[in-house]
């Protein structure tokens, strides 16, 4: 049976609410914070390890992704102010990769599947061999590839961009069956630990991905299998 190819969409579109209660309680600092003045490389990392390798944007959304494709940086409305996501680097191991605080930070795939013989599986695409790239030299459209393990037969490619002149970004995922895999039937499962924010402190740039705060809404679309989030603010 030859492979098959199928196409995902994931959009993730910034809608302000209408009303929405301002929560900002203040981030925490120093030793195991979010930013650490005293330790030996605070020069450059006092906010924690930058785990950054490629990026998307149009100028109205800024998104970063790091090597395994997990979005750790969503900025709105435009570059310089609030990171709409939750991602906190605590360290690095000796080959230098970021470890966050907790395991579901930032925004990233993972898929389910069924193979002939009824047994089921699932996986975080970012525990999978994973190689990054661009689409094309002059597009900031980042590309990541993961390869499952050889006995199950994936492949699963994610096109990232957002669209100029729009509030939105978009993820498509295509999934390739090897010719001789197990697997029959797939399903695609995104994650997202939003935390959308609208109010700030000034000179506080910790403020809107640090603390425990937020100024959003979060709804379920039962039409569209989606949660929808959204915010009001100054």
């Amino acid at each position: 049976m030859a492979g098959r190819l199928a196409a995902v969409g994931v959009v993730l579109a910034m809608l302000p609410a209408a009303n929405a209660a301002a929560f900002s309680p203040p981030p925490t600092l120093g030793k195991g914070g979010c930013y650490d003045p005293t330790q030996s490389n605070a020069d450059f990392e006092a906010y924690g390890p930058t785990d950054v390798n490629v990026q998307a944007g149009d100028n109205h959304v800024t998104v970063n992704e790091n090597t395994g494709g997990t979005i750790t940086v969503f900025k709105y409305p435009n570059p310089s102010l609030y990171n709409q996501i939750k991602y906190f680097t605590v360290s690095r191991d000796q080959r230098g990769r970021a470890h966050t605080r907790f395991p579901n930070e930032g925004s990233f795939a993972g898929i389910r599947w069924r193979t002939r013989k009824g047994a089921n599986g699932f996986a975080w695409l970012r525990s999978w061999r994973a190689t990054q790239g661009w689409d094309s030299s002059d597009l900031p459209v980042p590309v990541t590839r993961y390869r499952s393990p050889r006995k199950l037969g994936l492949s699963v490619t994610v096109f990232d961009l957002a669209p100029p002149g729009t509030d939105t970004f978009v993820r498509e995922i295509w999934v390739r069956r090897a010719r001789r895999s197990p697997v029959r039937r797939a399903w695609l499962t995104y994650f997202a630990n939003f935390n959308p924010v609208a109010d700030h402190m000034p000179f506080l740039p910790i403020d809107d991905w640090c603390a425990p705060g937020s100024d959003q809404r979060a709804s379920y679309d039962r039409g569209a299998h989606a949660i929808a989030s959204s915010w009001t603010g100054t």
